[in-house]
């Protein structure tokens, strides 16, 4: 019998995340989205952006995180954004050196996806 005990399977994620993505941390895609007809990383992107701006706030954490959370590249985030930006579903606020760009999600387009 082996004398070792087994950690706990929530050490695993605290070792992978290395403390920048809260552990158990999820991405809500509203059934509604689906009507957007995006492709599968624009839905994810525009779910987390969705969920990070609830409310009216605004999302300015910046593209490293965007990347994280979704798990792809720098390219593949600015191409999705764009997208979403083309389609007027999102709204880009330029950043600076400094600061981030911030975004915006557009409500008003987003009803009127939804209610078609």
């Amino acid at each position: 019998m082996n004398n070792k005990s087994i950690p706990p399977i929530y050490e695993n994620f605290t070792q992978l995340n290395n403390g920048e993505i809260p552990q158990f941390d999820y991405i809500k895609i509203y059934h509604s989205f689906l009507k957007l007809k995006l492709k599968a990383n624009e839905l994810i992107l525009f779910s987390l952006l969705y969920q990070e701006c609830e409310a009216d706030a605004v999302y300015k954490k910046g593209l490293n995180y965007l990347c994280k959370r979704t798990n792809t590249t720098k390219h593949t985030v600015l191409s999705c954004l764009s997208v979403l930006i083309d389609r007027n579903l999102i709204i880009k606020k330029q950043g600076t050196n400094r600061n981030p760009s911030e975004y915006h999600i557009n409500y008003q387009v987003l009803q009127q996806y939804i209610d078609q």
